[in-house]
């Protein structure tokens, strides 16, 4: 079989060459019969034998061109000297000087030179020197006019048979390429010539052993039929695809660690510098009224938050802290608001200052007015009584911001800053200074240094992480103390929920005063009901 399937082979290879054989045998006739009655070797021959001294010739012609062209320049000239010295050379150039013309009157003007010498040398004012010199001036300019004619003549003489060279350089140069184009043909003639040859000799090699090749092959063993499916079984299978997928899993999980550009993960706090003294959960305001989203477990953060940051204090006096975030958006009010509640609940005397001078709003959440504020107070404005004001919890005082001023952050270090808050420090066990975010002034800097303390809050997921890391440097170089990080709006899911102040059928109710039943007596053994 194998000897039949080349035999075949070549069989059909020589049907191919044959044809492109015939193709290439064709083609060269056609060209040859384009090209003339003879091949172009031989007219190339014809032609090369009759030209060899074209390029020599042609030469010559251009040095007479270029020669006449500036004797017909110089003859030109307006300079008189020069045109006479060029008529003089052109006189004697034998194309110039063979013109029936210019022979006549070069000769006229010799003799009216000779008659006008010999005039002149015996009188100088002979009456017919004038008559001669017009009619030397006349037959000189005539002169010239056919000397420039005869030179366009000759130089029109040359042009033609200088292009007529040309011509034959062209045709030799067209034999040149019918010459190269013949000979590719003829090689492809000889090329297929050659490969019919080589496969007609294997052709007939193929056929020998075709016919001699019979009875070789014998079956030595048949083939087993499989047990099973080639490759992995399914329970393989499934631990490769779980084995990929934990790790395409940690990698993405890795990757959206290390290329997140928001504080995600715990670990990313601890890379700060700062210890995290506050979890926050996230507050569901159309949830249920219990669970890690109600606002009992809100509540318990705070208390949890206000015993770290009494026990971070740890110094004696009046507790002054300034709250600020790196960015818009962390909570940062939300946090002072509740902090400051929390404060007051704890029947401490609670300040709360919207000191965000750019877009404080907490008076609004407290549903109090905004001016006058702080602004209005350290600009001389209004004095300390009318900026304090009352809120709902007997306990807690608000001071708005103010009027908003472009020297806002000025103000706020001024010597009327100081001693607002060393005053207030005599008043208030707590003063709760909430700012603008560190990423919108220097105003939360000065605050902090103002009062020695700051609370940064951080929101999982929103707070930026590099913004975070460049403002944190440059708080460390300030004399003040970072209390720690309070993380904000922290969901189920993330890590810190265990650090979360919640447990089911823990949450504090208000039950009835306990009164004694009617007729008891004081001290009697019955048990009040409740």
């Amino acid at each position: 079989q194998q000897s039949t399937r080349r035999r075949e082979f070549l069989e059909s290879q020589l049907k191919v060459n044959d044809s492109l054989l015939a193709d290439a045998r064709q083609a060269v006739t056609a060209f040859r019969q384009r090209a003339g009655t003879y091949g172009s070797r031989e007219a190339l021959a014809r032609e090369q034998a009759g030209l060899a001294g074209v390029e020599l010739q042609r030469q010559q012609l251009e040095a007479e061109r270029r020669t006449d062209e500036s004797l017909l320049a110089a003859l030109r000239d307006r300079d008189s000297s020069v045109s006479r010295r060029a008529l003089q050379t052109a006189l004697a150039t034998p194309g110039v000087a063979a013109s029936p013309s210019v022979t006549q009157l070069s000769t006229q003007l010799y003799q009216y030179e000779r008659a006008r010498d010999s005039l002149a040398s015996r009188s100088t004012s002979h009456p017919d020197l004038p008559r001669l010199n017009h009619l030397i001036g006349s037959t000189e300019a005539d002169l010239l006019h056919a000397v420039q004619g005869g030179i366009q003549s000759a130089m029109a003489s040359l042009e033609g048979r200088i292009t007529a060279m040309n011509d034959l350089r062209a045709r030799q140069q067209q034999l040149s390429t019918t010459e190269e184009e013949e000979a590719r043909l003829t090689e492809r003639v000889d090329n297929a010539q050659k490969v019919a040859d080589e496969l007609r000799v294997e052709y007939q090699k193929a056929k020998i052993a075709e016919a001699v090749t019979v009875g070789q092959v014998e079956i030595v063993d048949h083939a087993a039929l499989p047990a099973k499916p080639a490759g992995i079984a399914l329970p393989e299978q499934i631990a490769l695809g779980l084995l990929l997928g934990l790790m395409l899993g940690s990698g993405g999980a890795f990757l959206a660690e290390r290329l997140g550009s928001t504080i995600a993960q715990r670990v990313q706090v601890e890379q700060l510098g700062m210890s995290v003294i506050g979890v926050i959960t996230h507050l569901d305001r159309d949830g249920p009224e219990t669970g890690m989203k109600s606002p009992d477990a809100v509540v318990e953060a705070f208390r949890g938050l206000r015993l770290s940051l009494v026990n971070e204090y740890g110094a004696p006096g009046p507790l002054v802290i300034t709250v600020t975030s790196p960015g818009s958006g962390d909570g940062k009010s939300f946090v002072s608001s509740n902090l400051s509640l929390a404060f007051a609940y704890a029947k401490q005397r609670t300040l709360l200052v919207d000191a965000d001078l750019r877009r404080g709003a907490l008076h609004r959440v407290l549903n109090l007015r905004r001016q006058p504020g702080l602004t209005d107070f350290l600009a001389g404005d209004v004095s300390r009584a009318p900026v304090v004001q009352t809120t709902s919890h007997p306990c807690l005082d608000f001071i708005a911001s103010g009027t908003r001023r472009r020297d806002a952050p000025e103000l706020m270090g001024s010597p009327a800053m100081a001693d607002l808050v060393t005053t207030l420090r005599s008043t208030y066990d707590v003063i709760v200074l909430d700012t603008a975010p560190l990423g919108a002034g220097v105003d939360a800097l000065v605050l902090a240094k103002l009062a020695g303390n700051l609370l940064m809050v951080l929101r999982l997921g929103r707070t930026d992480r590099v913004l975070a890391e460049a403002k944190l440097e440059i708080l460390r170089r300030l004399p003040l103390r970072l209390l720690g990080a309070v993380l904000n709006d922290v969901r189920d899911e993330s890590e810190y929920r265990a650090y979360a102040y919640y447990m089911d059928g823990y949450a504090l109710t208000n039950e009835p005063l306990f009164r004694p039943l009617a007729g008891s007596k004081q001290g009697a053994s019955s048990r009040p009901t409740r």
